[in-house]
């Protein structure tokens, strides 16, 4: 089983997919941090 680190992935596959490859990482942070908020403003629910 290879290990693959996300640099040497990425140098494998080209510097066009590493771009691809932190856009999609940064995308996920702030898709994960908005669904962190969302939950905040509705937990708890108010008739508990």
């Amino acid at each position: 089983l290879v290990n693959w680190d996300q640099l040497t992935f990425a140098s494998a596959i080209g510097p066009a997919a590493e771009e691809l490859l932190s856009a999609g990482v940064e995308g996920y942070i702030n898709q994960t941090r908005r669904v962190e908020e969302f939950f905040d403003k509705i937990w708890p629910p108010p008739n508990v």
